[in-house]
């Protein structure tokens, strides 16, 4: 059983919630945001798949932050998700407690992940001279997909957590939820901004890269070269599901309001009218930047540009 939840519609919080968002704001080191849409997921069976689809799906980034990803079946699946998405050039991340993980799981399961590309880190393992540092640990468990999904909540990674009905063992009970909106973005800067890198010859005229494209191609207001992602909300017209006063034009007399349903097929028809005005407004950066009377200069000028940059790296 889910349940989806928006929280598109603000109104002012009252003082009690706003004590209470502060203090959550403190615990979560996130700021308060509206307009997410929140599923309610339960127990391993309904969250796994849900975890494992979205790795599957990723394009660009996958990052998963866990007390425990126990090395069998299930911790198994989640390592061939990582790996295959690593293959196709996702830049995948992993975050492991040393504590949750120091009986569960080989050093010989990580290292299989970082051979085939996917970054391994391990949280506080225990060091000479700090007797007591050990006590912090981090049972945050949380997967985020190309900055635009997330899941957080109960669930370790492991067979206790995905039940056995063959056996009739079930899973241990826990909840997770899944968010799509603003609040997917707050994470730690490390994880969301891009590195740059040396880049090959396929990245001519400028030999620099980017494994990762979390800004969605455009930094302080300019587009850095890479594809450019634009992400919309747009909401339907409130749902009328208690009447109100309005007026009949033929009678000129007190009416209420009929009882409907918003217009959701709104919503496709304004993602064509956002592709069309993203178009016209990269059309116009484009001719602003390189101008001419004809598409045959405005080439030309782009390729002069081109040869220019290239030119620049070239005496490095």
């Amino acid at each position: 059983m889910h349940k989806t939840e928006s929280t598109t519609e603000k109104r002012p919080a009252t003082p009690m919630e706003a004590l209470a968002g502060s203090g959550f704001s403190r615990v979560a080191d996130a700021s308060q945001s509206d307009g997410n849409a929140i599923e309610l997921l339960r127990d391993g069976p309904e969250v796994f798949p849900r975890w494992l689809g979205a790795i599957a799906d990723a394009q660009r980034t996958v990052h998963l932050e866990n007390y425990i990803l126990e090395e069998d079946a299930t911790g198994g699946a989640f390592a061939a998700a990582l790996i295959q998405a690593a293959s196709r050039g996702v830049h995948c991340r992993v975050l492991y407690d040393w504590l949750g993980c120091r009986r569960r799981t080989s050093p010989a399961f990580w290292q299989k992940l970082r051979n085939a590309g996917v970054e391994v880190r391990c949280y506080n393992r225990p060091r000479f001279g700090h007797l007591l540092g050990w006590i912090s640990r981090d049972h945050r468990k949380v997967l985020c997909v190309d900055g635009e999904i997330a899941f957080t909540g109960g669930l370790c990674i492991g067979h206790d957590w995905q039940g056995n009905p063959f056996q009739d063992i079930p899973p241990w009970r826990d909840t997770a939820i899944a968010v799509r909106g603003p609040a997917v973005a707050e994470v730690p800067g490390s994880r969301v901004h891009d590195e740059i890198l040396p880049g090959t010859a396929a990245d001519a005229p400028i030999p620099l890269a980017r494994p990762t494209n979390n800004a969605g191609g455009l930094e302080g207001g300019v587009t850095n070269g890479q594809d450019l992602r634009v992400t919309a909300y747009m909401k339907p017209i409130s749902t009328l599901m208690k009447p109100l006063r309005s007026v009949d034009l033929t009678t000129m007399t007190v009416s209420p309001a009929a009882i409907e349903r918003s217009d959701v097929c709104a919503v496709p028809a304004a993602a064509v009218v956002g592709e069309a005005m993203v178009a016209i407004v990269l059309a116009d950066a484009l001719i602003e930047k390189f101008g001419g009377d004809s598409i045959e200069e405005l080439v030309a000028n782009w390729k002069t540009f081109t040869a220019r940059t290239a030119a620049r790296f070239a005496q490095r």
